[in-house]
């Protein structure tokens, strides 16, 4: 697998996961086609599909998990599934006003996989159990405020953000986390957030707005 030679790869500072289209990020596997070689193995078949794509999938996911290099997954666009397993388990998550993020698996009368029953029961205020249950579609703004993406850009910015990710090299991981340059400021108390603070908080990025990746994204 290509993730564990680059996690060894002395050479190789940085992991960024991006689509190869426009439209999506990952919609996905072939739900279809396993649950089809599932029935088909139940009759008598001899057919392993079902079994070697969720065995080879758990240990991408989890590989992804514990990757000891940065990892930066670009979820531009649709998001679905296995995408979800691709992204949502790596350490880093960059949305855009263009991410479409879904897990639909039970609407097929499967199970949220990918690793979808970890990430989704951490999420607060049930929204993983609302997630799992409907196949509700966030949006960029929606997922990043959720958590499921950890960063959110314009997707206009984002050949800007790639090189400015890869010319940081090695520092990359502690830019991204960026725990000790969070300004000191004093925590804003409940009677200090007024209506126009909270609809300022939920309003979409504005689309011309440059990209400083050394500052947090805290917005109150």
């Amino acid at each position: 697998i290509f993730f564990r030679k680059w996690n060894d790869d002395k050479n190789v500072d940085l992991i960024i996961l991006k689509g190869s289209g426009e439209k999506a990020f990952c919609a996905g596997g072939d739900v279809l086609a396993v649950i089809r070689s599932a029935k088909e193995a139940k009759e008598g078949s001899k057919t392993t599909i079902h079994m070697d794509f969720f065995k080879e999938e758990y240990y991408l996911n989890h590989l992804i998990g514990v990757l000891s290099k940065p990892f930066v997954a670009f979820i531009d666009g649709i998001v679905m599934g296995g995408g979800c397993g691709l992204s949502v388990n790596g350490k880093f998550r960059v949305g855009t006003e263009r991410t479409m993020l879904a897990m639909p698996e039970t609407a097929l009368g499967l199970f949220p996989d990918v690793g979808g029953s970890f990430f989704l029961s951490r999420l607060k205020n049930n929204l993983g159990n609302y997630l799992a249950l409907t196949g509700y579609r966030l949006q960029g703004a929606d997922a990043f405020h959720a958590g499921l993406a950890t960063h959110y850009v314009p997707s206009s910015k984002l050949g800007e953000l790639q090189e400015k990710l890869v010319s940081l090299g090695s520092v990359t991981d502690k830019i991204l986390i960026d725990k000790d340059r969070n300004p000191k400021w004093k925590p804003t108390t409940l009677e200090e957030v007024t209506d126009e603070k909270l609809a300022w908080y939920f309003s979409p990025l504005e689309q011309d707005r440059d990209i400083d990746v050394t500052r947090p994204l805290s917005r109150l």
